[in-house]
């Protein structure tokens, strides 16, 4: 049966509109680039780590960038500042937030923070009472691991700005390294490096998480993400979610 030119065209127009709105363009299949930053790999980050190895975030239509950024201060300060998405520095980035800093704690990964307060015996660090007049190694002030310090010495009934030295050196390796060499005499360890502690002899004075509840890990997110694209932040905690079961 033939057909009129004019109900071909008509009709092939008809389709082609519905395959247009059926079918996703490129620009909306294309994944998402989304930046995080990192003040460094931590076993508390794990679950986002799992959820990028195994392609949650793509399946979220996120395409993930991890950014180092030194210092957990400067982590929330380019996450304010609009340059990153997400931060995975809950600590700093939720007493920023209580100071009027327009970003938000969004996902919390876990309530104990897994830090150890390890001295050197060899310098005269064997006990919690040893502490007194020594240096305690930190990542930074204002940092989650000077909270724990502060907290763990004054459990031991120590005023920590009187009765120790808090030293703020930088990242985890920095941390590890000052300890090591025996230019401070205690120092607040995490996974791997509390592990390698313990091998060389140096003594485990307390878990911190035995003292104070802490988010140990998490997500940090600014107000122009969450008010300006909810969908997005819903997908990556939706497959950070996933990286965490």
């Amino acid at each position: 049966m033939a057909c009129a030119p004019g109900i071909l065209s008509f009709g092939l127009s008809v389709v082609l509109v519905v395959l247009a709105i059926v079918q996703p363009s490129s620009a909306q299949s294309r994944p998402t680039k989304t930046y995080v930053a990192h003040a460094a790999a931590t076993l508390t980050d794990v679950p986002y780590y799992i959820a990028k190895e195994k392609g949650f975030y793509l399946q979220e239509n996120l395409d993930v960038v991890s950014l180092f950024v030194q210092g957990r201060a400067l982590s929330t300060q380019v996450l304010t500042a609009g340059s990153v998405d997400f931060s995975l520095a809950i600590g700093s980035g939720t007493r920023a937030a209580l100071a009027g800093v327009p970003i938000k704690g969004i996902f919390v990964l876990n309530d104990k923070p897994f830090y150890v307060l390890y001295g050197r015996p060899d310098l005269g660090v064997q006990r919690a009472e040893d502490l007194k007049g020594k240096k305690i190694a930190v990542t930074g002030i204002g940092s989650m691991t000077e909270l724990a310090a502060r907290a763990t010495v004054s459990h031991f009934g120590m005023n920590p700005d009187k009765d120790v030295t808090i030293l703020a050196i930088g990242g985890g390796a920095n941390v590890w390294s000052a300890i090591q060499s025996g230019a401070v005499e205690a120092a607040i360890l995490w996974p791997p490096f509390d592990v390698i502690a313990t091998k060389l002899g140096m003594k485990k004075i307390l878990f911190v998480g035995d003292v104070i509840s802490l988010p140990g890990g998490g997500v940090m997110a600014p107000e122009q993400v969450l008010k300006g694209n909810p969908d997005k932040a819903k997908r990556f905690l939706r497959a950070t979610l996933r990286g965490m079961r």
